[in-house]
Parts: structure tokens; C-alpha cells; sequence
């Protein structure tokens, strides 16, 4: 988990870099958009790969960490299951965010569908805090009380998790709400995911319909709302598919390889929508590769003065002895 974190967090660093310094002059005015969707990434890795560290067992939801978060400082394992389901919604929304952006840009003042700037920074603050806010807040009532995780513990012959250092126990039959909040949630993500392909085609549709721009800069504002689109779809995908499963779990159980490799492919989320950023835009795959054809200079030049030192020194060491 940690290669995994490690690999997500310099691949997310690259990408802010670049969109700081390495953005076109015509999508500069999204950048903060996108430095705040990585950052949402890399708060996710440090903190899912690196501080809390989870382990679910099956078939009950009990959950243990061995992060640096709870073998040292013991930070309840329920304070970092709301961090996670608040960062994982605030991804969601930022996307949202930039496709909406990306809209907004292209679509003719005339539109019903044209929203001013004051209108669209409520929508950006009223998505950003509210709806994030009420998944923690829901979830925060799915919390088992002393007694009740005593007695599950007890039940289910569980006793092994208090050796771990933090752990925690779920309860649907105690907690009913806990399956609707899950359920609202991946219900929540699906109309992200809903919005998110509807401003793509109409973005696509409005753009190709427009008389004012040439054939070139048409071919960029489908591209540049094509990518975030792939970028998102990679996000959703990976995060939506362990969810449902998890869900249908609760009926229908399954392998413990198959629920093992859904941990990883949530945790390596951020990995592969960043991956995928990287790669798909053109403008980063060139900075990339004149970043290793610079290297590649850089080494042929060194070793070029390597081989001119040693041959002026044997010439000068023959000049010596004759």
C-alpha cells in the first residue's frame, strides 16, 4: 500500500506543477479548479496509504488500521472513515466543478443555460461544503456505541480485532441507516457521474455548432473537456465498482480474493485518474518528453567531457615519458 501511495503522490505533484506552469493561456483561467482536484488526490493517498492504512474483514464489517495515525497518535478509526468519505465526495464535486467551468466558457450569452459568475461561484460553494458536509454528518450517526461493538465482537467471534491497534465494528441490523447512507451516497455518485456526461456532449454539441471559432480551436475545447471526461470516468469506474459490491455483499457473499483485489482498486483510484491525466494530454506528454530528451543530453554531454578529460590526460602522461 505504501509503493502504492508513493507512486500516486509524486504523479500527483508532477500533475499540479504542470497545470501551475505548463497550462495553455486558454484553459489558465481553470488551473485553480484542477489544483484542487489534485489536491483532493493527494490528500486521499497520504492519507488512505500512508496515516490510516485500512483492513475490512469479512463477511462482517469490521475494520482495523495499522497506519502511522493509529499505531501512534490512536486516532479513532471512524474520525478517518469520515475524513475519506468527505474527500472522496469533495473529488466528485470538484469535477463537477471544472466540467461546469468548462461549460459556462463555451456556451453563447444568449443560453438559457449561461449562469453568471456570481451564480456559478454559489453553485461551486453550496456543492463544495454542503453536500460534502452532509455525507460525514450522516455517517456520524452509523457509529456503534461501546456496548453494542462489546456484544458484536462477542457474537460473531471477533474478539481477535483488539489486538489490532484502532479498530471498529459496523452493524446493519444495529445501524440500519448505515446500508441507506451507503446506498444515498452511491446514488449521489451516479447523478455526478449523469451531470458530469451530460456538460461533456452538450460542451461537444455547442462547440461544434459555434460559428466563431476556427476548426483548430474547436479540435482543442473538445479535447480539453474529452480528457477531463476519460479522467473522470477512470475515477468513477474504480471507485463505483468496489462500492456496488460492497452493497451486494450484504445479499449475495462472495470470494475473499475478489473482495481483496475492490480494496485495492479503491485505493488506487487517485493512481489511475491521475495516470491517465498525465498521459491523455498532449501538452504534458510533450513536456515529458523534452524533459527526457534534455536528461538524455545531459548524460551524452557529461560522459562527451569524460572521454575529452581522459584523453587529454593519457596524451599529456605520453607526452611525459618521452
Amino acid at each position: 500500500m505504501a509503493v502504492l501511495g508513493a507512486i500516486s503522490v509524486v504523479i500527483s505533484c508532477i500533475l499540479i506543477y504542470f497545470i501551475a506552469r505548463k497550462t495553455p493561456l486558454a484553459s489558465r483561467q481553470y488551473r485553480l479548479g484542477l489544483i484542487v482536484l489534485q489536491m483532493c488526490f493527494l490528500i486521499f493517498d497520504v492519507h488512505w496509504c500512508f496515516l490510516f492504512v485500512p483492513l475490512l474483514s469479512l463477511p462482517y464489517f469490521g475494520i482495523y488500521c495499522t497506519g502511522l495515525l493509529c499505531t501512534t497518535v490512536k486516532v479513532d478509526v471512524h474520525a478517518h472513515m469520515t475524513l475519506m468519505l468527505f474527500v472522496t465526495i469533495e473529488t466528485f464535486v470538484w469535477f463537477f466543478v471544472c466540467m461546469m467551468q468548462r461549460h459556462q466558457a463555451v456556451v453563447p450569452l444568449a443560453s438559457n443555460l449561461r449562469c453568471s459568475t456570481m451564480t456559478l461561484n454559489r453553485i461551486i460553494y453550496v456543492l463544495s461544503t454542503l453536500i460534502a458536509a452532509a455525507g460525514p454528518i450522516g455517517f456520524s450517526t452509523c457509529r456503534l456505541t461501546a456496548k453494542e461493538i462489546e456484544w458484536t465482537l462477542e457474537m460473531y467471534l471477533m474478539r481477535w480485532l483488539e489486538s489490532k491497534p484502532q479498530y471498529l465494528v459496523y452493524s446493519i441490523p444495529l445501524r440500519p441507516q448505515t446500508q441507506i447512507y451507503v446506498g444515498i451516497f452511491l446514488i449521489t455518485m451516479v447523478f455526478f457521474s449523469i451531470a458530469c456526461i451530460s456538460l461533456m456532449v452538450h460542451t461537444m454539441h455547442v462547440v461544434r455548432r459555434s460559428m466563431l471559432n476556427s476548426g483548430k480551436s474547436k479540435d482543442i475545447k473538445n479535447a480539453a473537456m474529452r480528457n477531463l471526461f476519460i479522467q473522470f470516468a477512470v475515477f468513477a469506474c474504480s471507485l463505483l465498482f468496489p462500492g456496488f459490491l460492497l452493497v451486494f455483499n450484504v445479499w449475495v457473499p462472495f470470494d475473499v480474493e475478489i473482495f481483496v483485489l475492490c480494496q485495492v482498486l479503491f485505493a488506487a483510484h487517485s493512481l489511475a485518474s491521475s495516470l491517465v491525466a498525465l498521459l491523455i494530454n498532449s501538452n504534458y506528454r510533450r513536456y515529458l518528453q523534452c524533459w527526457k530528451k534534455s536528461k538524455a543530453t545531459t548524460t551524452v554531454v557529461v560522459s562527451s567531457r569524460k572521454t575529452t578529460a581522459t584523453v587529454l590526460t593519457v596524451n599529456g602522461l605520453s607526452k611525459a615519458i618521452d
